[in-house]
């Protein structure tokens, strides 16, 4: 019996037992006949069974059987969906154990088709990870991909917003190309006319610090405003300028007000600016201990090294430099 006669059998079992008592022993022989047409090479049934157990697949054996069928389909008929699909789950270890490298054979293979989500896993792990400057410029060549070929997404949750961000970052900090603050400004300014609300942060500090565009107080106060509900860095860049009067009338209670919201979501930073309010009585009443007790945790939860070196200073036995 050819893959075809195969996949119209099983279809027209399933259909046929959507109404019948015993229902289950028809989804059992019509799952049967599926992969029997999938073995034999059908990308519809190859598909169907990969969907069915990649949405419904409850148990570690029937994602690994997704994978299975998303990788023959990617191999077999050049799917770039399935690509993707199988490199996202060899990637993030679904149904498999993990293995980067094969996750990115995929991926790549999708990212030269132009579908954005594996454009952008690819340019992140590249550009951003522990990476050489010639695969940091693999990373950002990746996500330029937007500038010069056609790109495009899978799932209606996906837009450019993500990979104008990533291209943001890559022309802020150096990774993978030269440093262009107007151009990061720029993607910044794109990821959030996509609207990614999260990379308001990252334009607001553009035009807190004076980064590819004019320095602009008020309007870095207002980016950082529109997600302050959310975004902790948010929240510990609106302390700030509450403490220091920037954008804002200053008014150091309502810093303190702004810290402590980032500092009990563990941002580091914040739990440091917070210790020296209290250390300085800025905003807050002056507590040593108090701000003593909040710097050892700033490096103890939130990794702050400038809390580290603060420590230092004070109780250099217990907080050593060497």
């Amino acid at each position: 019996m050819t893959a075809e006669k195969l996949y119209e059998l099983a279809c027209d079992t399933y259909v046929r037992g959507l109404c019948a008592p015993d229902s289950e022993k028809y989804e059992e022989e019509a799952l049967e006949l599926m992969r029997a047409a999938a073995a034999a090479g059908h990308f519809r049934a190859q598909w169907n069974l990969a969907e069915h157990f990649g949405i419904f697949g409850k148990t570690k054996k029937e994602q690994a059987e997704a994978l299975r069928w998303y990788e023959s389909a990617a191999e077999l008929h050049g799917s770039s969906v399935a690509m993707y699909e199988a490199g996202s789950r060899y990637y993030s270890g679904i149904g498999v154990r993990r293995q980067v490298k094969k996750g990115l054979y995929w991926l790549e293979r999708a990212a030269e088709r132009g579908v954005g989500e594996a454009i952008v896993t690819v340019g992140f792990h590249y550009a951003f990870g522990r990476s050489s400057k010639k695969l940091q410029k693999k990373g950002f060549e990746a996500l330029n991909r937007v500038n010069t070929q056609e790109v495009t997404y899978l799932y209606e949750d996906s837009t450019p917003g993500e990979l104008y961000d990533l291209l943001g970052d890559c022309y802020r900090y150096g990774k993978g190309t030269e440093v262009d603050e107007k151009k990061a400004f720029e993607f910044y300014q794109a990821a959030v006319d996509e609207g990614r609300l999260i990379s308001r942060v990252e334009l607001g500090k553009c035009y807190e610090d004076g980064v590819g565009v004019a320095q602009n107080f008020e309007l870095a106060i207002y980016n950082y405003e529109l997600i302050s509900d959310f975004c902790t860095e948010a929240q510990y860049r609106l302390g700030l300028c509450y403490l220091d009067g920037r954008g804002v009338p200053k008014d150091e209670a309502e810093g303190v007000r702004w810290l402590t919201e980032a500092a009990d979501e563990l941002w580091g930073d914040a739990m440091y600016a917070l210790a020296l309010c209290y250390l300085d009585g800025r905003g807050v009443e002056k507590d040593e201990a108090e701000g003593v007790r909040r710097m050892r945790t700033a490096f103890d939860e939130g990794c702050c090294i400038e809390a580290y070196l603060y420590l230092n200073k004070i109780l250099p036995e217990e907080y050593p430099l060497s």
